[in-house]
């Protein structure tokens, strides 16, 4: 949906056109400590002035990580992270940050995570209060 000349986004088009939409992504990394895609947080916010959805949101998960000698890399995954103070802290930042670029409020999601992690401070039901 992000190039507005493509089908998909003709189509998202039309359809915003007779009905009221929401937009959630699976790409801004939200809890990546390297911070946010720019280009990707561009595009986003192009897509958002153009269908003015509803509600936007996207993954609690860390994604985007520094690869030596190759810059930034994105893992194509959603990747659970630590419910720690550190991690709430890179989430609260992003969220901001992507909340002023695209001037409304974002939902975040939960994942689904099997693992838990050794180093913790908080259980998921109060990391996210907390964000929230």
């Amino acid at each position: 949906f992000f190039n507005p000349h493509d089908a998909a986004a003709q189509v998202l088009a039309a359809v915003r056109a007779e009905h009221a939409v929401s937009l959630h992504g699976v790409g801004l990394a939200l809890g990546s400590a390297c911070g946010l895609d720019d280009e990707h947080l561009d595009r986003l916010t192009a897509l958002v002035a153009r269908t003015d959805p509803l509600r936007v949101s996207d993954h609690a998960c860390f994604a985007r990580a520094p690869w030596a000698g190759r810059g930034m890399v994105h893992a194509n995954d959603l990747l659970p992270v630590a419910f720690t103070r550190g991690s709430l802290a890179v989430f609260v930042a992003n969220v901001q940050h992507v909340q002023e670029r695209l001037r409304r409020p974002i939902l975040v999601e939960n994942l689904s995570a099997y693992l838990d992690f050794a180093e913790r401070d908080f259980s998921e039901p109060e990391f996210f209060a907390e964000l929230a």
